[in-house]
């Protein structure tokens, strides 16, 4: 197959967010990311920054599959960006997910 340069935009990425319990053990939480397609620079530029919100608001563009405890669905924007930058395992599960992209398709 030959090589064909794509363009910039969005593709969806399962997103595993692992939640400590009890005796040692961990939640595993999914759900898909809709994450931007960035540049080499670009990404270079965010992760130096330091801004954690402009970090994923410029890797985010949505969500699906995230919900309350009631069963509502929790809409993509701002304000609920803003709070789960405050949840250090919810960051460290969409980075870990973004890197898992640049590994490539398993071997066979």
């Amino acid at each position: 197959m030959a090589f064909v340069r794509r363009k910039r935009g969005t593709f969806k990425w399962p997103a595993k967010i692992e939640y400590p319990i009890d005796n040692g053990n961990f939640e595993l939480c999914q759900f898909t990311a809709i994450f931007n397609t960035l540049s080499r620079s670009e990404y270079d530029e965010l992760t130096n920054s330091g801004d954690d919100f402009a970090y994923m608001k410029r890797l985010l563009a949505g969500w699906e599959g995230m919900e309350e405890e009631d069963g509502t669905p929790i809409e993509f924007n701002e304000e609920n960006l803003k709070a789960f930058i405050e949840d250090r395992y919810w960051i460290l599960g969409i980075i870990k997910s973004y890197g898992a992209t640049f590994e490539g398709a398993p071997k066979k």
